[in-house]
């Protein structure tokens, strides 16, 4: 699991998935066809959205154009953030993310067995 994947799965799922939600309206795409973009089963995508499993940042950059674009200005207004793509917002999102989850426990090491 990567440190993006984990900052998505430990601490902002909810938050991601309803951006996810907004921006697959206003792209117009089902959940279906953002499962199928992404190479995954319909189960697969709804599990994700629930915080099982993990909302891969390599497999949303395989989502429509349209969605890419509208899900960077979810994340930008979630967040108040000015980055230029959704990899920096994530990075971002970081940076705020790390802080709670020292204060939840997951240290250091904890997220290397995660990472690793």
């Amino acid at each position: 699991m990567t440190t993006w994947t984990l900052l998505l799965f430990v601490m902002a799922v909810p938050i991601v998935a309803a951006a996810i939600e907004r921006a697959r309206q206003r792209a117009g795409l089902s959940h279906k066809e953002l499962a199928i973009y992404q190479g995954i089963s319909i189960a697969q995508w709804s599990q994700q959205l629930h915080g099982q499993g993990h909302i891969s940042l390599t497999r949303m950059s395989t989502t429509p154009p349209a969605f890419r674009a509208a899900l960077l200005e979810e994340l930008r207004a979630e967040w108040q953030l000015n980055a230029p793509t959704i990899a920096d917002v994530y990075t971002l999102l970081l940076a705020i993310v790390r802080p709670r989850m020292a204060r939840a426990g997951l240290d250091r090491e904890q997220e290397s067995r995660c990472t690793g």
